[in-house]
């Protein structure tokens, strides 16, 4: 990880925006829960129509804000990971040029330039993007649970023990799928 932070390093601004957006998206996919409940007692208790009204408007801009948002995570960490990995294969590149060549007699220029192909997409995918996906999910998931401990009921802690479970699934899940994937592409 060290390493591959030398390689992040001249991208901290597209990161730092990434990471802003994916924090900005986690509160707008939590707001959407929160408000509708407060908003549904507020019409209970009223009646008002012009709450409903409101309700939907709100609602219908934060969803715009989270369209936003969730674009500007996939451009930054999209963007960040298509440089990082070019400056990497450029860097392999380079070294592959200095190699003598009594050292291509037992690999094809084919052969090397596929496997670093490869090499670096696992790179993309396991670690940059599943990176900025797991902070997200995480953010998600640690959010979430903050929220349903303060509802302090036995429905809240049903819940929460329901989420945990279907998360554990999926993450085992998840996990196995890319073992799987790097796997196949390194050729294990």
């Amino acid at each position: 990880m060290r390493r591959l932070a030398t390689f992040i390093a001249p991208y901290w601004a597209h990161l730092a925006s990434g990471l802003i957006s994916l924090i900005l998206l986690t509160g707008t996919q939590l707001f959407i829960p929160r408000y509708a409940g407060v908003t549904v007692d507020e019409i209970i208790r009223t009646g008002s129509m012009a709450v409903v009204n409101r309700a939907a408007l709100v609602a219908l801009a934060v969803l715009g804000l989270r369209s936003l948002l969730l674009y500007g995570q996939l451009y930054f960490g999209l963007f960040l990971g298509h440089r990082v990995i070019a400056d990497i294969r450029r860097l392999v590149f380079q070294r592959v040029q200095r190699w003598s060549l009594d050292r291509f007699a037992g690999w094809t220029s084919s052969d090397l330039i596929t496997r670093s192909l490869q090499d670096t997409q696992v790179v993309q995918s396991a670690l940059l993007v599943g990176l900025l996906d797991f902070i997200g999910t995480a953010l998600t998931w640690f959010s979430t649970i903050e929220l349903l401990c303060h509802l302090g009921e036995k429905q809240g802690r049903q819940i929460m023990l329901r989420v945990m479970q279907s998360l554990c699934v999926l993450c085992i899940a998840a996990g196995v799928v890319q073992l799987a994937r790097a796997a196949n592409l390194l050729g294990i």
